[in-house]
């Protein structure tokens, strides 16, 4: 089990998700082995504590990473204290693909148009583990 710079593994709605390390050692024990196409989905309020964690199975296509983004974002929207989700691709058979710059732009618009900030979203593959945010160059949106 990954844990947290402080040495332990993050509680939620007590200890704060913020960075990517954090985010990832919370996916790495959520995602499924040997690893499917799913979508991982962490909720977090304004002050980054994590709250809940949703799985969707069989998320293959591009596409559906915006529709996980949207019902997603509206569902987090509807709690006055959530702020930002946190997404990741599992991606069994490949890591990044061309289009996945544009697809980050798409699903953070998508968030933020239904309420919600996206602070992030990986892609894990079997080969590792990457931002498309930071590929493409934008800023970190973790406070750390």
């Amino acid at each position: 089990m990954s844990s947290t710079s402080h040495g332990r593994f993050p509680h939620a709605g007590r200890d704060p998700i913020l960075c990517l390390d954090h985010a990832l050692a919370i996916f790495d024990v959520q995602l499924h082995r040997p690893l499917r196409a799913e979508t991982l989905v962490m909720f977090l309020d304004h002050h980054h504590h994590g709250s809940t964690l949703v799985t969707v199975t069989d998320t293959v296509l591009a596409k559906q990473l915006l529709e996980v983004a949207e019902v997603m974002a509206l569902a987090g929207s509807a709690r006055p204290e959530m702020s930002g989700l946190v997404l990741a691709s599992v991606r069994p058979g490949h890591g990044l693909q061309s289009g996945d710059d544009e697809l980050w732009t798409r699903a953070s618009n998508v968030t933020e148009a239904n309420g919600m900030i996206l602070i992030d979203w990986f892609v894990i593959s079997p080969h590792g583990t990457c931002s498309p945010r930071e590929l493409i160059g934008l800023p970190s949106r973790w406070p750390q």
